[in-house]
């Protein structure tokens, strides 16, 4: 019961790193309301687990040595792996291939994946698209819209409507767009995107948020993962996308190839972020970047950039304060991880609804 309560709350964006009040504000009356429900619902009649799918693999999970002294996640279920993250997933990529599974480019970008823990998918949002998205973001501020805001440089979390227009100027997010810009919704929900975060994770795709920036986020090194975890461990994906062209002095993304094989660290048996351990994690995380080569993303607008759950990653320094870099990042879950909360099917996939209110 608890496990299921906790797997609603975190697919409805409550977190640890938030406290009580932000959690109550992200979740809404109606949010716990509907928790309630679906938790009483699963403990009388309880939630039919879909069947995981057998392995197509026997191969060992790819990790590297822990060269650390704080603690890592030593043992982790076999079943929490993706196909792409154990040994024998190039024999695998070559099988789906041959049996028409996937073409030759998803073929060469899913071994991309497996190696570097990311994907680049060029031109894949068209510009048109991206024009509308943004001309919608100018709307939310012309119009003053009750859309859930984290101001970047002194941690506020409110809404446009509350805030002073001049934090537009400074770094911040824009949380779930695409509740109020459709635009938004087939950016965040691309077929292409979708088709990738499929393969990848082997599930139907629910989109779980979209934050949404106008300049460099310029936080340091982290991992999606431990903020949103998933029901079944490692099994989330990331977007990145290009509204813009991407400047050098405007804080690009940077990423750290190949980290994300690294071992998770053990927030005490679980992988779940806790506020008393953030200093150590931090130091971890920034310990073992270093073992990495950074790889700094020019991308070009329209690009978009999947990565994996563990992947490092952060935003660099932004050297010029007027220059802004445009994106949306986005998160999604396999079915299976979002248990009955209410989502919405929008083409080939699906996402969570989350009644604009409900965000206050």
């Amino acid at each position: 019961m608890r496990e299921r309560v906790i797997a609603e709350l975190r697919a409805r964006g409550a977190s640890r790193q938030k406290t009580l009040v932000e959690n109550l504000r992200t979740v809404g009356a109606r949010g716990l309301l509907e928790t309630a429900v679906a938790s009483a619902r699963g403990l009388l009649l309880p939630f039919p687990e879909a069947p995981k799918p057998e392995p197509r693999h026997s191969g060992e999970p790819i990790l590297l040595e822990a060269k650390t002294a704080h603690p890592v996640m030593e043992r982790e279920a076999y079943s929490s792996f993706s196909w792409l993250d154990v040994e024998g997933y190039d024999a695998e990529i070559d099988r789906r291939r041959t049996g028409g599974a996937i073409d030759a480019e998803e073929a060469k970008l899913l071994r991309a994946w497996a190696v570097n823990g990311y994907m680049v998918l060029p031109g894949c949002v068209s510009s048109e698209l991206i024009d509308q998205a943004l001309a919608d973001v100018d709307a939310v501020w012309r119009d003053r819209k009750h859309v859930v805001i984290d101001v970047l440089t002194d941690g506020r979390r409110t809404h446009v409507d509350e805030v002073e227009p001049a934090a537009r100027q400074a770094p911040h997010k824009l949380n779930d767009l695409y509740l109020v810009s459709h635009s938004a919704l087939r950016i965040f929900l691309h077929e292409r995107i979708v088709r990738m975060v499929s393969l990848i994770l082997d599930d139907d795709v629910v989109g779980c948020n979209s934050l949404t920036f106008e300049y460099g986020s310029m936080q340091p090194a982290h991992i999606d993962h431990v903020y949103m975890t998933p029901l079944t461990p490692r099994r989330l994906v990331a977007s990145w996308i290009a509204l813009q062209d991407v400047q050098s002095d405007a804080g690009p993304l940077s990423l750290w190839p190949g980290s994300h094989r690294l071992r998770p660290y053990d927030f005490g048996g679980t992988y779940h972020y806790s506020p008393e351990k953030e200093a150590q994690h931090t130091r971890y995380v920034a310990e073992q970047a270093g073992r990495f080569p950074e790889f700094r993303f020019m991308a070009k607008k329209g690009d978009v950039l999947l990565w994996h759950a563990l992947l490092v990653h952060g935003g660099s320094p932004i050297n010029n304060k007027q220059r802004t870099r445009k994106s949306m990042a986005c998160h999604y879950f396999g079915s299976r991880e979002t248990g009955s909360s209410p989502r919405e099917r929008f083409g080939p996939a699906s996402y969570l609804s989350k009644p604009i209110e409900d965000t206050a």
